[in-house]
């Protein structure tokens, strides 16, 4: 499947990102073979122009690696549990009250 998905979007040039599975983000730090494969991965994103996001990152030494090899995005628990679009839209999107208190109109 991973083959397929990585053919297809060289193929069309749909996507504008590569998105690097978690299973090889669960050993960028630890294991050899890994960090290859993420090494070719972003090699291959960089030659097509692409950007990459690292899926599952859940520890400080994934982030550091994937950051060393050169990764654009990442997302996972490190950063935040998943997100009701309600929260998310609170969080990230709404204004909070004391925020407009403080703004003067120019």
């Amino acid at each position: 499947r991973s083959y397929n998905h990585i053919k297809t979007s060289l193929h069309f040039r749909v996507e504008s990102a590569l998105k690097i599975d978690k299973s090889f983000v669960d050993g960028v730090a630890t294991k050899l073979e890994d960090a290859a494969i993420v090494r070719s991965m972003l090699a291959l994103a960089a030659s097509f122009a692409m950007e990459t996001v690292a899926e599952g990152i859940e520890e400080e030494a994934q982030m550091q690696a994937l950051i060393e090899l050169g990764c654009h995005y990442g997302q996972g628990y490190l950063f935040s549990r998943p997100l009701t679009p309600q929260v998310l839209t609170q969080t990230f999107f709404e204004p909070h009250v004391g925020d407009l208190d403080n703004q003067t109109a120019v």
